[in-house]
């Protein structure tokens, strides 16, 4: 049985969010503090971001800080997919050039297709890769 795309492989975002407060004069100065994914409130598990939000919002009321509420300074990054082997089993793809090897032997590429049980040794009798390339 061929293997079957449970997470097709492509770009994924990771958030990051921020609340960010900036002084009024100088947009380059303030607090950044991390926020919660779900609720957007800000996280304050610390005495200095207690002291430090506490600050800002004395900022805020004097006219001194900015609020730039909530942004995301979040990364995005290659996610590889996952796929599920012959033998049932589900894989995670390394996106390593090497494939994807399952615990039952079968390997995969990096899009899904099974490799040939032999394929390193086939590879060094044609020439293609040599031992170093497998270290």
């Amino acid at each position: 049985m061929p293997a079957q795309w449970i997470r097709e492989p492509g770009p994924v975002h990771v958030p990051l969010l921020m609340r960010h407060f900036s002084h009024a004069a100088d947009p380059y100065i303030g607090f950044a503090f991390d926020v919660d994914e779900k609720t957007h409130e800000v996280i304050l598990n610390t005495d200095a971001a207690r002291e430090n939000y506490a600050k800002a919002q004395a900022g805020l009321r004097d006219g001194s800080m900015v609020d730039h509420e909530v942004q995301d300074y979040g990364r995005n990054h290659w996610d590889a997919g996952a796929i599920r082997c012959g033998c049932g089993r589900v894989l995670e793809m390394t996106g390593d050039w090497e494939g994807t090897a399952c615990e039952c032997g079968n390997e995969y590429n990096t899009s899904g297709q099974q490799l040939r049980a032999n394929w390193q040794v086939f590879c060094r009798e044609t020439g293609e890769l040599n031992d170093e390339d497998f270290l």
